[in-house]
Protein backbone atom coordinates (compact mmCIF):
# COMPACT_ATOMS: atom_id res chain seq x y z
CA UNK A 1 0.00 0.00 0.00
CA UNK A 2 1.19 3.50 -0.83
CA UNK A 3 0.40 6.68 1.14
CA UNK A 4 -1.55 8.03 -1.83
CA UNK A 5 -3.86 5.00 -1.54
CA UNK A 6 -5.20 6.26 1.79
CA UNK A 7 -8.09 8.05 0.07
CA UNK A 8 -9.52 4.84 -1.34
CA UNK A 9 -8.86 2.63 1.68
CA UNK A 10 -11.79 0.29 2.39
CA UNK A 11 -12.75 -2.19 5.04
CA UNK A 12 -10.94 -5.46 4.56
CA UNK A 13 -7.59 -3.79 3.86
CA UNK A 14 -4.69 -3.67 6.31
CA UNK A 15 -5.86 -0.32 7.73
CA UNK A 16 -9.43 -0.81 8.99
CA UNK A 17 -9.94 2.90 9.47
CA UNK A 18 -11.88 4.50 6.66
CA UNK A 19 -14.28 3.43 3.92
CA UNK A 20 -16.12 4.94 1.03
CA UNK A 21 -19.39 6.70 1.84
CA UNK A 22 -22.39 6.84 -0.45
CA UNK A 23 -23.13 10.45 -1.42
CA UNK A 24 -25.99 11.86 0.63
CA UNK A 25 -25.53 9.50 3.59
CA UNK A 26 -25.36 11.59 6.76
CA UNK A 27 -22.49 10.70 9.02
CA UNK A 28 -22.66 11.90 12.60
CA UNK A 29 -20.67 11.41 15.75
CA UNK A 30 -22.51 9.46 18.45
CA UNK A 31 -20.54 11.25 21.13
CA UNK A 32 -18.44 14.41 21.33
CA UNK A 33 -15.67 12.43 23.01
CA UNK A 34 -15.51 9.76 20.32
CA UNK A 35 -11.98 8.48 19.96
CA UNK A 36 -10.34 5.98 17.68
CA UNK A 37 -7.73 3.46 18.70
CA UNK A 38 -4.28 3.76 17.25
CA UNK A 39 -3.77 0.01 17.20
CA UNK A 40 -5.13 -0.52 13.70
CA UNK A 41 -2.87 2.14 12.31
CA UNK A 42 0.15 0.56 13.94
CA UNK A 43 -0.85 -2.84 12.52
CA UNK A 44 -1.03 -1.24 9.10
CA UNK A 45 2.50 0.06 9.51
CA UNK A 46 3.75 -3.46 10.20
CA UNK A 47 1.96 -4.77 7.14
CA UNK A 48 3.53 -2.23 4.77
CA UNK A 49 6.95 -2.80 3.27
CA UNK A 50 9.90 -0.46 3.71
CA UNK A 51 9.51 3.21 4.36
CA UNK A 52 5.92 3.19 3.10
CA UNK A 53 4.78 2.10 6.56
CA UNK A 54 5.80 5.33 8.27
CA UNK A 55 4.68 7.43 5.30
CA UNK A 56 1.29 5.75 5.44
CA UNK A 57 0.80 6.84 9.04
CA UNK A 58 1.88 10.38 8.21
CA UNK A 59 -0.47 10.48 5.24
CA UNK A 60 -3.36 9.26 7.39
CA UNK A 61 -2.70 11.92 10.00
CA UNK A 62 -2.48 14.64 7.38
CA UNK A 63 -5.40 13.46 5.26
CA UNK A 64 -7.88 12.64 8.02
CA UNK A 65 -6.84 14.96 10.79
CA UNK A 66 -5.58 12.36 13.23
CA UNK A 67 -3.61 13.27 16.32
CA UNK A 68 -1.62 10.87 18.47
CA UNK A 69 -1.46 11.01 22.25
CA UNK A 70 1.34 9.85 24.52
CA UNK A 71 1.44 6.62 26.52
CA UNK A 72 1.00 2.88 26.17
CA UNK A 73 -2.65 3.30 25.17
CA UNK A 74 -1.96 5.66 22.30
CA UNK A 75 -5.14 6.70 20.53
CA UNK A 76 -6.06 8.89 17.60
CA UNK A 77 -8.90 11.32 17.27
CA UNK A 78 -10.23 13.80 14.69
CA UNK A 79 -8.19 17.01 14.57
CA UNK A 80 -11.41 19.02 14.65
CA UNK A 81 -13.51 17.47 17.40
CA UNK A 82 -17.21 18.21 17.05
CA UNK A 83 -18.46 20.84 19.43
CA UNK A 84 -21.66 19.03 20.31
CA UNK A 85 -23.19 15.59 20.14
CA UNK A 86 -24.55 14.90 16.70
CA UNK A 87 -22.29 17.38 14.91
CA UNK A 88 -21.27 16.43 11.40
CA UNK A 89 -17.96 14.70 10.87
CA UNK A 90 -15.22 17.22 9.95
CA UNK A 91 -14.02 14.91 7.18
CA UNK A 92 -17.48 14.39 5.74
CA UNK A 93 -16.60 16.38 2.65
CA UNK A 94 -13.84 13.92 1.84
CA UNK A 95 -16.37 11.15 1.19
CA UNK A 96 -15.16 8.80 3.90
CA UNK A 97 -15.61 8.08 7.59
CA UNK A 98 -13.73 6.55 10.47
CA UNK A 99 -14.60 3.02 11.60
CA UNK A 100 -12.44 2.08 14.56
CA UNK A 101 -14.87 3.59 17.02
CA UNK A 102 -14.39 2.30 20.55
CA UNK A 103 -18.14 2.20 20.95
CA UNK A 104 -18.73 0.13 17.81
CA UNK A 105 -20.52 1.00 14.60
CA UNK A 106 -23.96 0.32 15.96
CA UNK A 107 -23.84 2.11 19.32
CA UNK A 108 -25.41 5.49 19.94
CA UNK A 109 -25.82 6.61 16.35
CA UNK A 110 -28.19 9.56 16.01
CA UNK A 111 -29.98 11.41 13.29
CA UNK A 112 -28.10 13.98 11.29
CA UNK A 113 -28.02 17.62 12.33
CA UNK A 114 -30.77 18.36 9.83
CA UNK A 115 -33.08 15.87 11.52
CA UNK A 116 -32.84 13.50 8.56
CA UNK A 117 -32.63 9.73 8.56
CA UNK A 118 -30.02 8.01 10.75
CA UNK A 119 -26.61 7.08 9.43
CA UNK A 120 -26.94 4.22 6.93
CA UNK A 121 -24.05 2.48 5.26
CA UNK A 122 -24.22 1.86 1.54
CA UNK A 123 -24.76 -1.64 0.21
CA UNK A 124 -21.21 -1.66 -1.08
CA UNK A 125 -19.88 -0.78 2.34
CA UNK A 126 -22.03 -3.47 3.98
CA UNK A 127 -20.58 -6.05 1.62
CA UNK A 128 -17.04 -4.99 2.46
CA UNK A 129 -17.75 -4.86 6.17
CA UNK A 130 -19.17 -8.39 6.08
CA UNK A 131 -16.04 -9.72 4.44
CA UNK A 132 -14.56 -10.57 7.82
CA UNK A 133 -17.55 -12.77 8.73
CA UNK A 134 -19.62 -14.21 5.93
CA UNK A 135 -21.72 -17.36 6.08
CA UNK A 136 -22.13 -17.50 2.31
CA UNK A 137 -19.85 -19.95 0.49
CA UNK A 138 -17.71 -18.57 -2.28
CA UNK A 139 -18.68 -19.33 -5.86
CA UNK A 140 -16.03 -22.04 -6.01
CA UNK A 141 -17.15 -23.60 -2.73
CA UNK A 142 -20.76 -23.55 -3.90
CA UNK A 143 -19.75 -25.19 -7.16
CA UNK A 144 -17.99 -28.06 -5.39
CA UNK A 145 -20.89 -28.51 -2.98
CA UNK A 146 -23.51 -28.56 -5.73
CA UNK A 147 -21.45 -30.83 -7.95
CA UNK A 148 -21.03 -33.29 -5.08
CA UNK A 149 -24.70 -33.14 -4.14
CA UNK A 150 -25.90 -33.78 -7.69
CA UNK A 151 -23.51 -36.68 -8.18
CA UNK A 152 -24.19 -38.19 -4.77
CA UNK A 153 -27.96 -38.09 -5.05
CA UNK A 154 -28.02 -39.42 -8.62
CA UNK A 155 -25.18 -41.96 -8.62
CA UNK A 156 -24.45 -42.98 -5.00
CA UNK A 157 -27.66 -42.81 -2.99
CA UNK A 158 -29.68 -45.18 -5.25
CA UNK A 159 -26.97 -47.84 -4.82
CA UNK A 160 -26.14 -47.30 -1.15
CA UNK A 161 -28.27 -50.18 0.15
CA UNK A 162 -26.82 -52.58 -2.42
CA UNK A 163 -23.25 -51.52 -1.66
CA UNK A 164 -23.84 -52.08 2.04
CA UNK A 165 -25.47 -55.47 1.49
CA UNK A 166 -22.85 -56.80 -0.93
CA UNK A 167 -19.89 -55.23 0.88
CA UNK A 168 -18.14 -54.53 -2.41
CA UNK A 169 -15.78 -51.65 -3.03
CA UNK A 170 -17.41 -49.22 -5.52
CA UNK A 171 -14.63 -48.93 -8.11
CA UNK A 172 -16.86 -47.31 -10.72
CA UNK A 173 -18.13 -44.65 -8.30
CA UNK A 174 -14.60 -43.81 -7.15
CA UNK A 175 -13.45 -43.60 -10.76
CA UNK A 176 -16.22 -41.13 -11.58
CA UNK A 177 -15.42 -39.09 -8.47
CA UNK A 178 -11.82 -38.97 -9.69
CA UNK A 179 -12.96 -37.73 -13.08
CA UNK A 180 -14.95 -34.98 -11.35
CA UNK A 181 -11.88 -33.93 -9.34
CA UNK A 182 -13.29 -34.94 -5.95
CA UNK A 183 -10.57 -37.45 -5.07
CA UNK A 184 -7.92 -34.73 -5.23
CA UNK A 185 -10.02 -31.75 -4.24
CA UNK A 186 -7.56 -30.04 -1.90
CA UNK A 187 -4.38 -31.27 -3.55
CA UNK A 188 -2.13 -28.94 -5.58
CA UNK A 189 -2.93 -28.56 -9.25
CA UNK A 190 0.75 -28.79 -10.15
CA UNK A 191 0.71 -32.37 -8.85
CA UNK A 192 -2.54 -33.40 -10.51
CA UNK A 193 -5.02 -32.25 -7.86
CA UNK A 194 -7.99 -29.91 -8.15
CA UNK A 195 -6.51 -27.08 -6.05
CA UNK A 196 -9.69 -26.52 -4.06
CA UNK A 197 -9.79 -25.09 -0.54
CA UNK A 198 -10.44 -26.99 2.70
CA UNK A 199 -13.89 -25.48 3.22
CA UNK A 200 -15.00 -26.61 -0.24
CA UNK A 201 -13.63 -30.07 0.51
CA UNK A 202 -15.70 -30.40 3.68
CA UNK A 203 -18.84 -29.15 1.95
CA UNK A 204 -18.29 -31.76 -0.77
CA UNK A 205 -17.54 -34.52 1.72
CA UNK A 206 -20.75 -33.78 3.62
CA UNK A 207 -22.78 -34.26 0.44
CA UNK A 208 -21.01 -37.50 -0.52
CA UNK A 209 -21.50 -38.89 3.01
CA UNK A 210 -25.14 -37.83 3.00
CA UNK A 211 -25.59 -40.39 0.22
CA UNK A 212 -23.33 -43.09 1.70
CA UNK A 213 -20.65 -42.97 4.38
CA UNK A 214 -18.75 -45.91 2.86
CA UNK A 215 -17.99 -43.73 -0.15
CA UNK A 216 -17.47 -40.74 2.13
CA UNK A 217 -14.81 -42.45 4.24
CA UNK A 218 -13.08 -43.69 1.09
CA UNK A 219 -12.77 -40.10 -0.12
CA UNK A 220 -11.82 -38.76 3.32
CA UNK A 221 -9.15 -41.36 4.06
CA UNK A 222 -7.58 -40.90 0.62
CA UNK A 223 -7.49 -37.09 0.63
CA UNK A 224 -7.10 -36.17 4.33
CA UNK A 225 -5.01 -39.08 5.54
CA UNK A 226 -3.34 -40.67 2.55
CA UNK A 227 -2.40 -37.81 0.24
CA UNK A 228 -2.20 -34.88 2.67
CA UNK A 229 1.08 -35.98 4.32
CA UNK A 230 2.64 -36.53 0.90
CA UNK A 231 1.56 -33.08 -0.26
CA UNK A 232 2.66 -31.39 2.98
CA UNK A 233 5.93 -33.13 3.82
CA UNK A 234 7.04 -34.85 0.61
CA UNK A 235 10.03 -33.82 -1.46
CA UNK A 236 9.58 -32.77 -5.07
CA UNK A 237 10.71 -36.22 -6.19
CA UNK A 238 8.32 -37.97 -3.79
CA UNK A 239 5.40 -35.84 -4.93
CA UNK A 240 6.16 -36.54 -8.56
CA UNK A 241 6.54 -40.27 -7.99
CA UNK A 242 3.86 -41.04 -5.42
CA UNK A 243 1.41 -38.13 -5.21
CA UNK A 244 0.68 -37.36 -8.83
CA UNK A 245 -1.37 -40.45 -9.72
CA UNK A 246 -3.09 -40.33 -6.34
CA UNK A 247 -4.00 -36.64 -6.64
CA UNK A 248 -5.86 -37.41 -9.84
CA UNK A 249 -7.65 -40.29 -8.11
CA UNK A 250 -6.22 -42.85 -10.53
CA UNK A 251 -4.63 -44.58 -7.54
CA UNK A 252 -5.40 -44.53 -3.80
CA UNK A 253 -2.99 -43.99 -0.91
CA UNK A 254 -3.38 -45.21 2.69
CA UNK A 255 -2.39 -43.90 6.11
CA UNK A 256 -0.88 -46.53 8.45
CA UNK A 257 -1.01 -45.54 12.10
CA UNK A 258 -3.20 -47.88 14.16
CA UNK A 259 -1.77 -51.01 15.75
CA UNK A 260 -2.84 -53.40 18.48
CA UNK A 261 -1.32 -51.11 21.13
CA UNK A 262 -1.25 -47.83 19.24
CA UNK A 263 -4.15 -45.68 18.16
CA UNK A 264 -5.16 -42.93 20.52
CA UNK A 265 -1.71 -43.48 22.06
CA UNK A 266 0.35 -43.13 18.89
CA UNK A 267 3.46 -43.30 21.06
CA UNK A 268 2.64 -46.97 21.67
CA UNK A 269 3.73 -47.85 18.15
CA UNK A 270 5.59 -51.19 18.01
CA UNK A 271 6.37 -51.35 14.28
CA UNK A 272 10.11 -50.75 13.85
CA UNK A 273 12.34 -49.52 11.04
CA UNK A 274 16.13 -49.87 11.05
CA UNK A 275 18.42 -48.12 8.58
CA UNK A 276 20.73 -50.72 7.02
CA UNK A 277 22.88 -50.16 3.95
CA UNK A 278 20.84 -47.24 2.65
CA UNK A 279 17.51 -49.00 3.20
CA UNK A 280 14.84 -48.92 5.89
CA UNK A 281 14.02 -52.43 7.10
CA UNK A 282 10.47 -52.44 8.48
CA UNK A 283 8.98 -55.07 10.80
CA UNK A 284 5.59 -55.03 12.50
CA UNK A 285 1.90 -54.73 11.72
CA UNK A 286 -0.95 -52.25 11.38
CA UNK A 287 -4.70 -52.77 11.59
CA UNK A 288 -7.95 -51.25 10.27
CA UNK A 289 -6.14 -49.31 7.53
CA UNK A 290 -8.60 -47.75 5.06
CA UNK A 291 -7.95 -47.98 1.29
CA UNK A 292 -4.99 -50.29 1.90
CA UNK A 293 -6.08 -53.34 -0.09
CA UNK A 294 -7.96 -52.21 -3.19
CA UNK A 295 -6.89 -53.02 -6.73
CA UNK A 296 -5.96 -49.35 -7.21
CA UNK A 297 -4.05 -48.79 -3.96
CA UNK A 298 -0.57 -47.46 -4.70
CA UNK A 299 0.90 -47.67 -1.20
CA UNK A 300 0.80 -46.57 2.41
CA UNK A 301 2.60 -44.12 4.65
CA UNK A 302 3.45 -45.83 7.93
CA UNK A 303 4.74 -44.60 11.24
CA UNK A 304 7.49 -46.71 12.78
CA UNK A 305 9.95 -46.63 15.64
CA UNK A 306 13.36 -45.69 14.31
CA UNK A 307 15.12 -45.28 17.66
CA UNK A 308 14.82 -44.00 21.22
CA UNK A 309 15.14 -40.39 22.33
CA UNK A 310 17.30 -39.18 25.22
CA UNK A 311 14.19 -38.96 27.42
CA UNK A 312 13.37 -42.61 26.76
CA UNK A 313 10.45 -41.86 24.44
CA UNK A 314 10.33 -43.56 21.06
CA UNK A 315 11.61 -41.81 17.96
CA UNK A 316 8.79 -42.12 15.45
CA UNK A 317 9.32 -41.62 11.73
CA UNK A 318 7.04 -41.66 8.69
CA UNK A 319 8.04 -43.93 5.80
CA UNK A 320 6.60 -44.37 2.31
CA UNK A 321 5.89 -47.99 1.38
CA UNK A 322 4.76 -48.75 -2.20
CA UNK A 323 2.13 -51.46 -2.50
CA UNK A 324 4.22 -54.12 -4.24
CA UNK A 325 7.26 -53.82 -1.95
CA UNK A 326 8.63 -57.28 -1.00
CA UNK A 327 7.91 -58.11 2.62
CA UNK A 328 4.72 -56.01 2.69
CA UNK A 329 1.44 -57.97 2.79
CA UNK A 330 -2.25 -57.32 3.42
CA UNK A 331 -4.54 -59.55 5.43
CA UNK A 332 -8.19 -60.25 4.57
CA UNK A 333 -10.78 -57.50 4.87
CA UNK A 334 -12.92 -57.12 7.98
CA UNK A 335 -16.58 -57.89 8.66
CA UNK A 336 -17.83 -54.51 9.89
CA UNK A 337 -20.94 -53.05 11.45
CA UNK A 338 -20.84 -50.08 9.09
CA UNK A 339 -18.78 -48.66 6.22
CA UNK A 340 -19.28 -52.07 4.62
CA UNK A 341 -18.45 -50.95 1.08
CA UNK A 342 -15.20 -49.32 2.13
CA UNK A 343 -11.83 -51.08 2.22
CA UNK A 344 -9.99 -51.84 5.48
CA UNK A 345 -7.25 -54.43 6.01
CA UNK A 346 -4.52 -55.40 8.48
CA UNK A 347 -1.00 -54.79 7.18
CA UNK A 348 2.07 -56.92 7.84
CA UNK A 349 5.73 -55.99 7.41
CA UNK A 350 8.42 -58.67 7.52
CA UNK A 351 11.89 -57.45 6.65
CA UNK A 352 10.19 -55.01 4.29
CA UNK A 353 12.88 -52.89 2.66
CA UNK A 354 12.37 -49.42 1.19
CA UNK A 355 15.06 -46.95 0.02
CA UNK A 356 16.39 -44.43 2.52
CA UNK A 357 14.92 -41.64 0.40
CA UNK A 358 11.41 -42.98 1.19
CA UNK A 359 11.67 -41.11 4.49
CA UNK A 360 8.74 -38.67 4.59
CA UNK A 361 9.70 -35.39 6.22
CA UNK A 362 12.39 -35.48 8.89
CA UNK A 363 13.56 -38.47 10.85
CA UNK A 364 11.86 -38.46 14.25
CA UNK A 365 9.15 -36.04 13.13
CA UNK A 366 6.61 -38.74 12.31
CA UNK A 367 4.48 -38.25 15.42
CA UNK A 368 4.20 -34.50 14.90
CA UNK A 369 3.35 -34.98 11.24
CA UNK A 370 0.66 -37.55 11.95
CA UNK A 371 -0.89 -35.44 14.70
CA UNK A 372 -1.23 -32.53 12.30
CA UNK A 373 -2.66 -34.87 9.72
CA UNK A 374 -5.20 -36.16 12.23
CA UNK A 375 -6.34 -32.61 12.99
CA UNK A 376 -7.44 -32.16 9.40
CA UNK A 377 -8.87 -35.67 9.39
CA UNK A 378 -11.00 -34.90 12.43
CA UNK A 379 -12.61 -31.95 10.72
CA UNK A 380 -13.31 -34.13 7.69
CA UNK A 381 -14.82 -36.96 9.76
CA UNK A 382 -16.98 -34.33 11.45
CA UNK A 383 -18.18 -33.28 7.99
CA UNK A 384 -18.91 -36.93 7.24
CA UNK A 385 -20.94 -37.08 10.45
CA UNK A 386 -22.93 -33.99 9.44
CA UNK A 387 -23.72 -35.65 6.12
CA UNK A 388 -24.95 -38.79 7.87
CA UNK A 389 -27.00 -36.75 10.34
CA UNK A 390 -28.58 -34.86 7.44
CA UNK A 391 -29.47 -38.15 5.77
CA UNK A 392 -31.15 -39.31 8.99
CA UNK A 393 -33.11 -36.07 9.14
CA UNK A 394 -34.13 -36.35 5.49
CA UNK A 395 -35.61 -39.81 6.08
CA UNK A 396 -37.24 -38.83 9.36
CA UNK A 397 -38.86 -35.74 7.89
CA UNK A 398 -40.22 -37.69 4.92
CA UNK A 399 -41.58 -40.35 7.27
CA UNK A 400 -43.22 -37.75 9.49
CA UNK A 401 -45.04 -36.32 6.49
CA UNK A 402 -46.12 -39.65 4.99
CA UNK A 403 -46.94 -41.92 7.93
CA UNK A 404 -50.48 -41.46 9.21
CA UNK A 405 -51.88 -42.40 12.62
CA UNK A 406 -55.14 -41.40 14.24
CA UNK A 407 -56.26 -39.86 11.00
CA UNK A 408 -53.35 -37.51 10.40
CA UNK A 409 -49.66 -37.43 9.56
CA UNK A 410 -47.47 -38.23 12.55
CA UNK A 411 -45.60 -34.99 11.88
CA UNK A 412 -48.65 -33.20 13.25
CA UNK A 413 -47.97 -34.59 16.72
CA UNK A 414 -45.87 -32.46 19.02
CA UNK A 415 -43.72 -35.40 20.15
CA UNK A 416 -42.52 -35.94 16.58
CA UNK A 417 -42.18 -32.23 15.93
CA UNK A 418 -39.85 -31.85 18.92
CA UNK A 419 -37.65 -34.69 17.64
CA UNK A 420 -37.40 -33.06 14.22
CA UNK A 421 -36.66 -29.66 15.77
CA UNK A 422 -33.87 -31.09 17.94
CA UNK A 423 -32.34 -32.90 14.97
CA UNK A 424 -32.42 -29.77 12.80
CA UNK A 425 -30.84 -27.62 15.52
CA UNK A 426 -28.01 -30.04 16.23
CA UNK A 427 -27.24 -30.56 12.55
CA UNK A 428 -27.01 -26.81 12.02
CA UNK A 429 -24.73 -26.42 15.04
CA UNK A 430 -22.52 -29.30 13.93
CA UNK A 431 -22.24 -27.95 10.40
CA UNK A 432 -21.18 -24.54 11.67
CA UNK A 433 -18.54 -26.09 13.93
CA UNK A 434 -17.16 -28.02 10.96
CA UNK A 435 -17.08 -24.99 8.70
CA UNK A 436 -15.43 -22.79 11.31
CA UNK A 437 -12.69 -25.36 11.92
CA UNK A 438 -12.23 -25.75 8.16
CA UNK A 439 -12.11 -21.98 7.73
CA UNK A 440 -9.46 -21.66 10.43
CA UNK A 441 -7.32 -24.36 8.83
CA UNK A 442 -7.69 -22.82 5.39
CA UNK A 443 -6.55 -19.48 6.83
CA UNK A 444 -3.43 -21.00 8.37
CA UNK A 445 -4.67 -20.36 11.92
CA UNK A 446 -4.62 -22.75 14.92
CA UNK A 447 -7.59 -25.09 14.73
CA UNK A 448 -6.78 -28.16 16.84
CA UNK A 449 -9.29 -27.33 19.56
CA UNK A 450 -12.00 -26.49 17.03
CA UNK A 451 -11.24 -29.72 15.15
CA UNK A 452 -11.81 -31.73 18.32
CA UNK A 453 -14.98 -29.79 19.13
CA UNK A 454 -16.36 -30.40 15.66
CA UNK A 455 -15.42 -34.09 15.74
CA UNK A 456 -17.05 -34.75 19.12
CA UNK A 457 -20.22 -32.76 18.61
CA UNK A 458 -20.89 -33.78 15.02
CA UNK A 459 -20.34 -37.50 15.65
CA UNK A 460 -22.56 -37.51 18.72
CA UNK A 461 -25.20 -35.36 17.05
CA UNK A 462 -25.24 -37.87 14.19
CA UNK A 463 -25.74 -40.72 16.65
CA UNK A 464 -28.69 -38.94 18.24
CA UNK A 465 -30.11 -38.17 14.80
CA UNK A 466 -29.87 -41.84 13.77
CA UNK A 467 -31.54 -42.95 16.98
CA UNK A 468 -34.42 -40.51 16.55
CA UNK A 469 -34.80 -41.39 12.87
CA UNK A 470 -35.28 -45.05 13.81
CA UNK A 471 -37.73 -44.05 16.54
CA UNK A 472 -39.82 -41.97 14.12
CA UNK A 473 -39.89 -44.90 11.69
CA UNK A 474 -41.03 -47.26 14.41
CA UNK A 475 -40.93 -50.94 13.48
CA UNK A 476 -39.94 -50.14 9.90
CA UNK A 477 -36.77 -48.55 11.21
CA UNK A 478 -35.78 -51.87 12.80
CA UNK A 479 -35.84 -53.66 9.47
CA UNK A 480 -32.55 -54.11 7.63
CA UNK A 481 -34.06 -52.94 4.38
CA UNK A 482 -34.69 -49.44 5.71
CA UNK A 483 -32.18 -46.66 5.18
CA UNK A 484 -32.35 -45.55 8.82
CA UNK A 485 -31.39 -49.04 10.04
CA UNK A 486 -28.28 -48.77 7.86
CA UNK A 487 -27.55 -45.30 9.19
CA UNK A 488 -27.95 -46.53 12.77
CA UNK A 489 -25.32 -49.23 12.15
CA UNK A 490 -22.94 -46.86 10.41
CA UNK A 491 -22.97 -43.99 12.87
CA UNK A 492 -21.10 -45.46 15.85
CA UNK A 493 -17.68 -45.57 14.20
CA UNK A 494 -17.71 -41.78 13.88
CA UNK A 495 -17.19 -41.50 17.65
CA UNK A 496 -14.16 -43.79 17.46
CA UNK A 497 -12.18 -43.29 14.26
CA UNK A 498 -9.51 -40.57 14.00
CA UNK A 499 -9.64 -39.79 17.70
CA UNK A 500 -12.24 -41.08 20.13
CA UNK A 501 -14.67 -38.69 21.77
CA UNK A 502 -12.83 -39.25 25.04
CA UNK A 503 -9.40 -38.20 23.77
CA UNK A 504 -10.88 -35.22 21.96
CA UNK A 505 -12.64 -34.08 25.12
CA UNK A 506 -9.31 -34.27 26.93
CA UNK A 507 -7.68 -32.15 24.24
CA UNK A 508 -10.45 -29.57 24.55
CA UNK A 509 -10.43 -29.51 28.35
CA UNK A 510 -6.66 -29.32 28.77
CA UNK A 511 -6.36 -26.60 26.16
CA UNK A 512 -8.95 -24.59 28.09
CA UNK A 513 -7.41 -25.14 31.51
CA UNK A 514 -3.69 -24.90 31.14
CA UNK A 515 -2.17 -25.22 27.70
CA UNK A 516 -2.72 -24.96 23.98
CA UNK A 517 -4.57 -27.68 22.09
CA UNK A 518 -1.34 -28.65 20.33
CA UNK A 519 0.58 -29.05 23.61
CA UNK A 520 -2.25 -30.96 25.28
CA UNK A 521 -2.50 -33.35 22.37
CA UNK A 522 1.25 -33.96 22.20
CA UNK A 523 1.44 -34.68 25.93
CA UNK A 524 -1.40 -37.17 25.88
CA UNK A 525 -0.10 -39.24 22.98
CA UNK A 526 3.43 -39.32 24.38
CA UNK A 527 2.66 -40.12 28.03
Amino acid sequence: MRPEDIDGLTVGGPLDLVAERRPGDALVYPDRNLRYTYRKLKEAEKGCAGADGGRLREAAVERHGLQTSVGDTTQIAPRESPTSAGAACPVRASGCYHLCCSGGLGSGLRRGPDGGRPWVASEGFRARRMRAMNFDPTDEQRRWRDLSRDFAQSAIRPRAEQLDREQKFPYDIVAEMSRLGLMGLTLPEEHGGSGGDFVAYNLALEEISRADTSVGITMEAHVSLGCSPLATYGTAEQKDRFLRTCATGERLWAFGLTEEEAGTDAGGTRTTAQLEGGEWVINGSKKWITNSGTDVTAGVTVIARTGTRENGKPELTALIVPQETPGFARGPGYEKLGWRASDQHPLFFEDCRVPEENLLGERGAGLRQFLRTLDGGRVAVAALSVGLAQACFDEALARARERRQFGRAIGRFQAIQFKLADMAMEIELARNLVLKAAWLKEGGRPFSREASMAKVFASEAAKRAADQAVQIHGGEGFMEGSAVARYWRQVKINEIGEGTSEINRQIIARSLLEESAEEAKAKMVAQ
